[in-house]
């Protein structure tokens, strides 16, 4: 059977108040021995505290809501995880809710959590153009924190330096002597894909070499969205490189060019932006641009933490990126 605080009291003879001062570790003016006697009690029986009344007496619930566009994606859902083991850890529990991108779903998640009152909100935004209703979050002070999508005016914020990884990527590519060189973008309503598409201009234009627009082919951070892309960029023989705004198109940019009998990296290279654990463990492994997602959590973990508690500006805290070089980019000697 599973105790409650009465029958504990029936059992030692103690009020449900002393028992719950004990089992608290509250100052209580009882006998050590009867301490030791409720303490075992509790363990023998399985008692486990009533968490709803313990949040209507403190007003904690020790659960946060986490939204996420698309939990389908490997990104997010090594980010959902790791998220969720920091705050498992400091004995949170997480509410995750998934948006498929539709913000009209987002806001439907948004009241959900606001009537379950969680103790903060974190979430990737599904669009960053059109806001989801926050303003019961922001009237009675609860914390929300944006990672990867957020709004212009959003407080609290942990990114990724997308710019300088995708900089870093298309330099690899042009040190290892490619001038012609495509690109699969994100959706370029996304801040993410924008910033993506910044640094791979950056870093054709250090090296003096010139934009061709018709090199660049618009995705949508899916296999089957880099696969179509493969195809369109195959039009243009002179290319020799890709560079893949995330892994996934990069995937299907592999599959794409390898149907065509395009080969990896002899005929085509290709690039990718995340450094997903598949990346190794393709046919070709991929050279790809690492998210340091453990630090992205941990971020987004502190952060929240800091908010809790009361004690944090506005924050936008940036994680750097790292080139993981592979087997899937070809040296061309000139």
């Amino acid at each position: 059977m599973r105790a409650t605080l009465k029958f504990l009291s029936e059992q030692s003879g103690l009020s449900i108040t002393a028992i719950s001062l004990i089992l608290n570790d509250k100052p209580v003016r009882v006998s050590p021995e009867k301490k030791k006697l409720v303490k075992e009690l509790a363990e023998k029986y399985n008692y486990k505290p009533n968490m709803t009344a313990v949040a209507l007496v403190t007003k904690k619930t020790k659960t946060i809501g986490l939204i996420l566009p698309d939990i389908v994606n490997p990104f997010f859902a090594v980010v959902a995880s790791e998220i969720d083991k920091k705050f498992h850890d400091a004995g949170y529990n997480i509410i995750l809710c998934n948006t498929n991108n539709d913000i009209s779903l987002e806001n439907q998640y948004v009241g959900m959590l606001e009537e379950k009152q969680v103790e903060a909100l974190i979430i990737c935004a599904s669009d960053e153009n059109r806001q989801c209703n926050l303003n019961g979050f922001y009237e009675q002070g609860i914390p929300v924190v944006f990672f990867d999508r957020y709004y212009k005016d959003s407080q609290l914020v942990v990114s990724i330096d997308n710019t300088e990884g995708a900089r870093q990527a298309v330099k690899y590519l042009i040190d290892n002597g490619h001038s012609n060189i495509g690109m699969i973008t994100g959706p370029l309503d996304y801040r993410s894909a924008q910033s993506r598409l910044d640094g791979y201009k950056t870093a054709l234009s250090d090296a003096g070499l010139e934009l061709n627009e018709k090199y660049i082919v618009v995705g949508d951070y899916t296999f089957e969205g880099g696969k179509s892309a493969a195809l369109k960029i195959g039009e243009f023989e002179e290319i020799t490189a890709v560079f893949a705004s995330n892994d996934l198109m990069a995937y299907g940019a592999i599959k794409g060019f390898s149907d065509s009998g395009k080969r990896i990296p002899e005929d085509i290279s290709v690039i990718g932006f995340d450094d997903l654990n598949f990346s190794q463990m393709l046919r070709i492994p991929l050279t790809s641009v690492k998210q340091n997602l453990k630090e992205l959590a941990a971020s987004v973990f502190d952060l929240t933490m800091q908010a809790m508690k009361g004690n944090v500006a506005p924050a936008h805290k940036v994680i750097k990126t790292k080139l993981v070089e592979r087997e899937s980019v070809k040296t061309i000697v000139k």
